[in-house]
């Protein structure tokens, strides 16, 4: 971790999300709300365990 306002401070976090989003999230069909908590959940329990499509 940086400094405050350093650009690497959320370095981890923000390739999560971006990789979540990017991956999965724009990829996959979510049908209802608690279909994709349930699918984000797996995804961080253990990535790469989604079925895409």
């Amino acid at each position: 971790m940086g400094d405050v306002g350093s650009c690497y401070e959320n370095a981890v976090v923000e390739r999560f999300f971006g990789s979540l989003k990017h991956d999965w999230t724009l990829k996959v069909y979510q049908p209802t709300r608690e279909f994709m908590k349930q699918e984000v959940t797996s995804y961080m329990i253990q990535p790469g365990s989604i079925a895409y499509g």
